[in-house]
Order: structure tokens, then sequence, then C-alpha cells
């Protein structure tokens, strides 16, 4: 007898909580329809982002809703902003962090100068490693030579494997916003310990790189790495621990190498394919530096036609499909659509580079378009593009224009 009425209760419960969730789907701008509990994330290709976002936005209009898990926590952003504050109590600004990546370009150069076979040449692992140099330099102190990288080379490669296996995984992002799945084995191999076993080399190598940067350091001295300098805040502060450091590092790894390690490597592939830009690019430095001058800030500042061409690339690429995500802090009407309080809000970078008016012809290289027809830059959505990827990157205060 109990169970006879339990069904229909269970019923009517079930059905009336999907009638509230989407009746909570109703107060937000229109988009695809969701299920409940995943939201749009069986539809949505996740490795697809750029296009979906596009076809959504020829149905919907310019703002649109998605529904995916809310990641809980703010552990990220919690990182990224002890990251900050290491960097500045070290005094890491930005001329300090300018020579470090001007020693780094010249072993750089000398590595490409050293290539024996310079009719095929493959750039891809002296870029990658000149990238991780700088972030390993940054956070343990000390830096590898190409001839003898093969620990860095291993963390580079680990990074790469991650970043390609978890594009469009569903269930990893289903994970972030329930958790609870971790408790069975299957789903919480798929879901995350297959990626941690990938990042398994890495990070015992940069575990033993964060006991190389402490091994003679005491914390009377001034810090001369993050790492130092997250150590001697930990013998004040008990929320900060070894492990916390550690998976810091790893962070540095993850959004510093992929978006700066992307942007030079399509550098290279557009210079190469637009040989009148690069001209263009070698007159202009061989003038503001000569044959044996080192940029400089203030001599950045006379290289408009060379910012022009990083930020046409940067824009062109499209490196970073989406904005770092923002949170209305309160109900926000903009013109007719209404945008209730603690929504998550994510612009595509795509869609704003290729179609926004001001980028006419938004599909061809061109850096002329950052210039007036003085040579002056012109006033467009420049501070976007960057502003997208450094957000990204605790480092970006230090190592901006």
């Amino acid at each position: 007898m109990i169970l006879f009425w339990l069904i229909p209760y269970s019923v009517a419960i079930l059905y009336l909580l999907v009638w509230l969730y989407y009746e909570k789907v109703e107060k937000y701008p229109k988009g695809p329809r969701p299920y409940p509990i995943v939201g749009n994330l069986l539809t949505l290709s996740i490795s697809k982002i750029n296009k979906e976002i596009e076809k959504y936005s020829e149905i919907y209009g310019g703002i649109f809703t998605i529904w995916l898990p809310k990641p809980h926590g703010y552990k990220w952003e919690e990182q990224r902003r002890m990251a900050h504050q290491m960097l500045k109590s070290m005094e890491m600004g930005k001329n300090l962090m300018v020579e470090q990546v001007l020693l780094s370009a010249e072993d750089f150069l000398k590595q490409l100068s050293s290539m024996s076979n310079k009719e095929e040449v493959c750039l891809k692992g002296p870029i990658e490693v000149f990238v991780a140099n700088n972030i390993n330099k940054m956070l343990f102190g000390f830096s590898y030579d190409y001839d003898n990288c093969d620990r860095l080379e291993k963390v580079v490669d680990g990074f790469n494997t991650l970043f390609e296996k978890m594009k469009g995984s569903k269930l990893t992002l289903f994970g972030h916003g329930f958790p609870v799945i971790y408790r069975f084995s299957l789903l919480r191999y798929f879901a995350m310990e297959r990626f941690r076993r990938i990042l398994r080399g890495p990070s015992q190598i940069i575990k033993e790189n964060v006991a190389r940067a402490l091994e003679s350091y005491s914390v009377d001295q001034e810090p001369e790495c993050l790492v130092q300098a997250y150590y001697r805040k930990m013998q004040s502060s008990p929320a900060l621990n070894e492990n916390n450091l550690l998976e810091l590092c790893m962070d540095f790894f993850m959004a510093g190498m992929e978006s700066t390690t992307l942007t030079l490597k399509w550098a290279t592939l557009l210079l190469a394919a637009h040989t009148d830009k690069q001209e263009k690019i070698r007159e202009e430095i061989l003038t503001v530096l000569g044959h044996d001058g080192k940029p400089t800030p203030s001599a950045w500042s006379e290289m408009r036609y060379t910012r022009a061409a990083i930020e046409e690339i940067q824009r062109f690429t499209n490196i970073v499909p989406v904005s770092v995500t923002h949170r209305t802090i309160r109900t926000t009407n903009f013109g007719t659509i209404r945008i209730p309080a603690d929504t998550l809000i994510m612009s595509s970078a795509n869609h704003t580079m290729a179609y926004l008016p001001a980028f006419e012809n938004g599909h061809e290289f061109q850096p002329e378009r950052f210039l007036d027809v003085d040579g002056i830059p012109a006033d467009k959505v420049s501070d976007f593009v960057f502003s997208t990827i450094n957000a990204l990157f605790a480092g970006d205060e230090m190592l901006g224009p």
C-alpha cells in the first residue's frame, strides 16, 4: 500500500522540480533549451565552441543563455590573487622581467643559429622551451640550457598532452559542477584520474624543482623567485601549505604555456605567409633598435607597426575563444534584455574579433587596422584582445607593455 502511494507522489515531486527548473530558465535571456541537471552539456560541442556560439547568435541574437554545470569554489581565483601578491612582494617589476625575457630570447636566437639544417626548421620545440624556461626561471630561480633541457621538455610534453586530451571533455566539465560523481570509480577515472596520470611526470619534476629552489634558502633572505616568496609567506599564514604551492606552480605552467606558445607559433606562420608585413616589421625594428640594440619598454612605444602586428596576430588567430568569466552582482538590464543577479557572463572573443564593425574584413590578416592613416595606434578595442589572454596569466601586470 505504501509503495502504491509512493510512486505517484514521486512522479508529482519530480514533475514539480522540472516545472520549477524551467520556470527559472524563463527568467534568463533565451537560448537553446536545456535539460535538468546537465543543462546544454549533452547538445553543446565543447571542442567547437566557436561555431556553436556563432550558430546560436544567429538564432537568438547577441545575448543568449547556455546552461552548464557551475564550478564550485574560487580556488583558482584565490591562487591567482596570491600569485600577484607574491610577485609584488618580491618587487618583480617590469624591468626585471624584461631583462629575464631578453636573456632568454638571446639563448633562443643562439639555438636557432646553431641549427645545421636551416632549410627545414621546426620552431615548435624551441618556442615551447623558450616560454617554459621563462616560467621556470620566475618560479624556481633557474633556467635550462637548450642542450640539457630534457626535464623541461617532459613538463612541456605533459601539458601539451593534457591540453589535447581535455579538449571537449564534457564529463570533466560536469564533474566541476557536480563533484559527487567522483565517488564512482569509473566516472572518477574518465572525469579526472586519467588526466592526473598524464601529469604525474611533470608534477614530480616540478616538485623536485620546488625542493631545489628551497634547498639553500632561509626565510631571513630576500626571495629570488616565486617559490621562495611563497615559502616565506607560509611561515606566517597557516592557510598556505606545500600542496598549494605545488598546485600554484602547476597553474603557472598551465596558464602561461598554451596561450603564449600559440601566439608565437602563429606569428611565425602568418609572417612567413605575409612577407610584406614581415618586411615592414623588420624595417621598423632596425630603424628603432638598429642591428645591436635591445628592445626596452621605452623603445617598444616607438615600434607602432610591430605592436599593431602582434595585436592583429592575437585577434586573427583567436587564441582564447571566450573571455574570462564575470558575474553580475545585481539584476541588470541590457536594453530590453534582463539578466538576473549572480549570473556568469562570458563574451565571445572570436565573434567580436571577426564581426565587430571596427574590424572590417575580419577574416583577413591586416596589422594596419590597428593604425590610423598617420601610422598612430588607432583607438580600437585592442585592449580587449590582450585582456582576454592576459587575464589568464598572473604575470600580466609585470609583462605588459
